[in-house]
């Protein structure tokens, strides 16, 4: 138990440690040199019947000024607890904005270092992306930062949130960031579980194109050229989602006839239009007016590039969904993928056909040989491959 100490002037208890300090503060011992009990009874004893008026007045004017003191020291104990209750406050509220400067300090640090990866431009993003999920997760959990266990951590809560092979590439770049921000190169993450059935996208014939493409152009123009520059160009949906005015090149320069796809995962692409593109833009670029800066497809108010690809994106799938000629299936999925899927197919195909004309005359076959399918072992060809 704590020994304290009584006042002699004051008639009040300290703690050894502070009574110290309170000698040398005390207001009764400094103004009047007297206890607090002498100056009561001073004020209480009967006076003499013979004593002089002044000294009743003294009494009482030294009541009044110890009452004063009281009061003072009542205010000055409130004001003492006000103070250190403000500044707890204020010390608290420090180290949160202190905590909030370190965070962004090491946000912004990791995000020059990923700056500086000679890398495309759009994987930059994506590795600043996952990068502030994963910060801000670490934050929200107390998790140590830069350790397999709190990346596994993060990894297993987005588990039922993401599609499997997007939580596959959310492991490899969280994975190698570790890496390199750790400067340790045997960091290794936990392995995604077998991934179940993707079903695989659905791939038009010529035929259904041409339906489909009629049905949309008289719903919506704007969704109709959208979706028909994915069909000839095999672009993804974020391109066209963040494609302007300015990218088409062939207004700029008559004598070319280029434009430019931006944000693709491998930078921006070049690609040759041929009239019929260059007609179908122009006349949609006089239909809705489009500006010099201005988004070719509206995708929100956003500017941000993910936003305005996902907006498009969800519109486009919803105008499949709602399509009378797109067969539904369970073994397909439907989506605007689906469109780079077909043109990837188109082009294969076209090239296989090439080749096998080659094939032909280089054998002496005539031009319309079946033949020459007995000739070629294809299937051989891929197996030996898959072997080595």
């Amino acid at each position: 138990m704590t020994t304290k100490t009584t006042c002699f002037f004051c008639s009040k208890a300290y703690s050894t440690s502070n009574f110290s300090k309170h000698s040398s503060r005390c207001l009764i011992k400094n103004n009047f040199g007297i206890s607090k009990a002498q100056i009561l009874n001073l004020i209480t004893q009967s006076l003499p019947s013979n004593d002089d008026k002044m000294l009743e007045d003294k009494c009482l004017s030294l009541k009044t000024q110890l009452d004063s003191l009281n009061q003072e020291l009542f205010d000055l104990k409130i004001q003492n607890s006000n103070l250190t209750t403000c500044l707890y406050n204020i010390f608290n509220q420090a180290n949160a904005v202190v905590e909030k400067i370190d965070i962004s300090a090491n946000i912004t640090n990791y995000s020059l270092i990923i700056e500086s990866l000679l890398i495309q431009d759009s994987t930059k993003n994506d590795y600043k992306a996952l990068w502030e999920q994963y910060t801000k997760f670490c934050n929200d959990k107390n998790l140590t930062m830069l350790a397999e266990e709190s990346a596994n951590t993060f990894l297993g809560a987005n588990y039922n949130i993401n599609k499997k092979t997007t939580l596959m590439k959310k492991r490899n770049y969280l994975q190698y960031l570790l890496r390199v921000f750790s400067k340790n190169p045997l960091v290794k993450l936990n392995k995604i579980k077998k991934l179940g059935f993707i079903k695989p996208k659905l791939v038009l014939s010529k035929e259904k194109i041409i339906c489909y493409l009629k049905e949309q152009k008289k719903l919506n123009f704007a969704d109709y050229v959208c979706q028909r520059l994915q069909i000839d160009f095999g672009c993804r949906i974020n391109s066209l989602a963040n494609i302007k005015k300015c990218h088409l090149d062939y207004l700029i320069n008559e004598e070319d006839s280029l434009i430019v796809l931006p944000d693709t995962k491998t930078g921006p692409r070049y690609i040759e239009v041929n009239s019929r593109q260059k007609r179908l833009l122009d006349w949609y670029l006089n239909k809705y007016n489009i500006g010099e800066n201005d988004y070719l497809f509206k995708a929100g108010d956003s500017n941000v590039a993910m936003k305005r690809s996902l907006n498009l994106m969800r519109r486009i799938n919803r105008r499949i969904k709602k399509s009378a000629i797109i067969p539904k299936t369970e073994h397909f999925a439907c989506s605007s993928h689906m469109f780079r899927t077909t043109k990837a197919t188109q082009e294969y195909k076209k090239a296989h056909e090439k080749a096998k004309a080659r094939a032909r005359v280089s054998i002496g076959h005539t031009s319309n040989s079946r033949a020459i399918n007995n000739y070629i072992q294809v299937d051989k060809i891929l197996n030996n491959n898959k072997k080595d």
